[in-house]
């Protein structure tokens, strides 16, 4: 199951879960999209690099993404995409 763009700020609830992804799922997609690298997310969770891996292929499917740049882009375009249309290309 995948979801569009402008439905990426909706499937996060108010705990912070990403509707799709497990409760670790959505704790290495927060990371990703923090910048951390793969080795940063799996010490700050306490698991290995390799199970940070697993739990991205699984982010990154849900959103359709190749990896983490697209996944930051896409889950950050509702926010330009609104900027635009108040008459602020450009302006972030």
């Amino acid at each position: 199951m995948s979801f569009p763009v402008s439905l990426v700020s909706p499937i996060i609830d108010t705990e912070g879960r990403v509707h799709g992804l497990t409760r670790r799922e959505s704790q290495v997609f927060r990371l990703a999209l923090r910048g951390y690298s793969n080795k940063r997310i799996g010490t700050e969770l306490g698991c290995s690099e390799n199970t940070v891996r697993v739990h991205l292929r699984k982010v990154f499917a849900l959103f359709e993404v190749a990896g983490k740049l697209e996944l930051f882009a896409k889950s950050f375009l509702p926010a330009v995409e609104l900027l635009e249309r108040r008459g602020t290309p450009g302006e972030i």
